[in-house]
């Protein structure tokens, strides 16, 4: 396994990219050119390249995007974490980072960055978890800390959301991408009628009564974006 242990100061970072926009990957591997301590190795466009990628380069950091066909990133980053125990992954990602953060680094990322941050925040993040640390916003940070010492409080969108589990999570976040039942079972590799039993669950734990206000609900509050 080619993944190296934490990064000292004057070492470059060697960086594997994963995510499913080609157009993205290519402008943010030709913004990264230009810094002199980080270095692109790769870049692929689905997670199940990712094992055979890492056999191929020496890799200090991976970042990775969310949004690929029939991928569970909480089933799939603790797999992966128990393959390459010394990985690091940083999620740089569309989705509204209070909903999904936490989970994640649960999950086992090192980091959690959206992709509307500024360019040297990105940077930051990605030194950040070279060396082994936890590369998140301030306001999760203070979350992580709260619900760590027992001090969590009520939160806005998280508070109702934290009720479900992840696969309601992923089923509610593919609703408010516009998908289908069919489609929902197929990403999820799953039968239509588990999918039918994930909505209502959402729906009693959300305390909300139809179909279309649970499809409305998913739409205002699910934050995404590619």
């Amino acid at each position: 396994m080619n993944l190296a242990a934490s990064v000292s100061e004057n070492q470059s970072i060697s960086l594997l990219m994963l995510d499913s926009h080609r157009l993205f990957t290519a402008g943010l591997e030709s913004l990264i050119r230009g810094v002199d301590d980080i270095s692109v190795v790769g870049c692929i466009q689905s997670p199940r390249e990712l094992s055979a990628s890492i056999g191929l380069f020496q890799v200090d950091v991976i970042v990775m995007g969310l949004d690929f066909e029939n991928f569970d990133p909480f089933r799939s980053i603790p797999d992966w974490r128990k393959e390459h125990p010394g990985g690091r992954l940083l999620v740089l990602s569309g989705h509204d980072e209070e909903i999904y953060a936490e989970r994640l680094i649960r999950a086992g990322a090192s980091g959690y960055i959206s992709k509307s941050s500024e360019f040297e925040d990105l940077l930051d993040a990605i030194r950040r978890v070279a060396k082994g640390e936890l590369a998140v916003s301030p306001t999760i940070a203070r979350h992580l800390l709260n619900n760590y010492t027992g001090n969590a409080s009520s939160r806005d969108k998280n508070k109702d959301l934290s009720a479900l589990t992840d696969r309601e999570l992923q089923v509610l976040t593919l609703i408010a991408k516009g998908c289908s039942t069919v489609t929902i079972a197929n990403q999820m590799s799953i039968g239509k009628k588990t999918v039918d039993t994930y909505k209502e669950r959402i729906k009693s734990k959300l305390s909300i009564q139809t179909s279309m206000q649970l499809t409305q609900y998913a739409g205002r509050v699910i934050g995404i974006s590619l």
